[in-house]
């Protein structure tokens, strides 16, 4: 991973990660209010019930003359105080406010009732326990954990959705590299061949046919990049359609390219008839000149490339390496090249797919390695 891949990734996983912990935190936390809200609400009301249940007891006790008892119940503590709020029976966890109905204070939850009326002298019922602590440090402690695992699982999922979101960019910046190598490359070859012809000419200081070839094959060589790097970076949108003979453009095509294929000793046998077609100049010329290309660059040298025209289709068909079955799709993807034969950017058949897809035309590839490749366009 590139440095400025490995940025942006750390980037967008601090990102991700800091927006969704927070996000987690604030869930964890409300939800944690929450459920202590309710616990406090339930042990109220269960409180509540157990002091009314003793005042009854208190009451009924006084109306039928008899001595009250204390009722037990787990995990409670009952205590019964006098109008001078001084303990007449029963346990207590902590000191008592009588100025408060309902509150907790070290851990004991209190609540001061006076259901019992008086009777038997008795003002105040106090019911006290240390369980709604205790829940509280069961909820706190089951909620941490909860908040542990997904805090896990958000950050797993942050870095598989990072890498994924990232993969892209890293094919592209591959895509990039590669195709600065490569336009390296192929623009060094010509302008090696233009510079060193150049230099024989001024140093023979008279004419030679040899050199002068040399340097339109070049200049050329330059042309068709220029013009591929040139369509592929402004697709020609504002080039408007007209009616051409199709047949026109292959044979300008044939001869621009017939040097460059006499130098790998490649020879041309056409079968031209005329085909109407209502397309923009430029990208009928990209569509053949890419095709011719290609097939010169994959072909073996001292061998033929096969050029037919119908009113209905294009064939174009050479006596190359070939491509292999798994890489037929592949080719049509920018930046991409089945194999490294020859040199080029990756970009030619992008660019007869795209032009075929404009204008509705349908692209068959019958390929074999080491036979050849036999494209196929039919309008």
């Amino acid at each position: 991973m590139d440095a400025i891949t490995k940025r942006s990734y750390i980037q967008f996983l601090s990102l991700y990660l800091i927006s969704s912990l927070t996000l987690l935190g604030f869930a964890a936390y409300y939800f944690y209010d929450s459920r202590v809200s309710m616990g406090k609400q339930t042990f109220y009301y269960k409180m509540t019930h157990i002091a009314d249940m003793q005042g009854l007891a208190i009451i009924e006790a006084y109306m039928n003359d008899k001595p009250f008892t204390l009722l037990k119940q787990n995990g409670f503590v009952i205590s019964l105080y006098g109008p001078d709020k001084k303990r007449v029976a029963g346990e207590v966890l902590g000191s008592v406010d009588f100025s408060k109905d309902f509150y907790t204070k070290r851990g004991v939850t209190t609540l001061v009732s006076t259901s019992s009326a008086m009777h038997h002298g008795i003002k105040y019922v106090v019911v006290q326990t240390k369980l709604l602590a205790q829940s509280k440090k069961e909820s706190l402690k089951e909620i941490v954990l909860w908040t542990m695992i997904i805090a896990a699982v958000i950050v797993i999922v942050a870095v598989f959705l990072s890498w994924m979101f990232l993969r892209p960019l890293k094919e592209r910046a591959k895509e990039i590299e590669r195709f600065v190598k490569d336009t390296t490359h192929e623009l060094n070859t010509p302008i090696t061949a233009l510079m060193m012809s150049l230099e024989r000419l001024k140093s023979k200081r008279t004419f030679d046919e040899r050199i002068v070839k040399n340097l339109q094959i070049s200049v050329k060589n330059l042309h068709e990049i220029y013009e591929s790097l040139a369509y592929v970076s402004f697709e020609h949108h504002t080039h408007e359609d007209e009616n051409i003979d199709f047949k026109e453009i292959v044979s300008d095509q044939m001869k621009f390219f017939t040097e460059i294929a006499e130098k790998k000793r490649l020879r041309f046998v056409a079968d031209l008839q005329s085909a109407p077609l209502r397309i923009a100049a430029i990208k009928a010329k990209m569509l053949i000149s890419n095709l011719l290309s290609n097939a010169i660059k994959y072909s073996h040298p001292n061998k033929t490339i096969r050029i037919t025209l119908k009113p209905d289709k294009l064939v174009v068909e050479d006596e190359g390496i070939g491509i292999k079955k798994e890489d037929l799709q592949r080719i049509f993807a920018r930046f991409v090249r089945a194999n490294d034969y020859a040199g080029g950017f990756g970009v030619g058949m992008s660019i007869v797919k795209s032009i075929t897809d404009e204008y509705g035309f349908a692209i068959e590839i019958d390929s074999k390695e080491n036979e050849g490749t036999r494209v196929t366009i039919r309008f």
